[in-house]
């Protein structure tokens, strides 16, 4: 079995309700989904949600990362 395609897709989704943490009050839902596809069909699904606050991480490093591991798990 082999990894035949991968997809990284960035998303903004309003909270229904608003998120209070110590640093931050959310009210949109940051992540990035990633989807892996194998050569016998199979699809597997992950999300990141980056948080530049507690670990330095934005959406565009992660995705970028994401990307530059892709041909490493083909």
């Amino acid at each position: 079995m082999k990894i035949v395609a991968i997809k990284c897709l960035s998303v903004s989704i309003p909270r229904l309700k608003e998120l209070k943490v110590a640093y931050a009050t959310r009210t949109v839902y940051n992540g990035i989904l990633l989807q892996l596809v194998t050569d016998i069909g199979l699809t597997g699904l992950g999300e990141a949600a980056p948080n530049f606050e507690v670990c330095h991480e934005t959406m565009e490093s992660t995705a970028q990362a994401f990307r530059a591991m892709a041909p490493l798990v083909r």
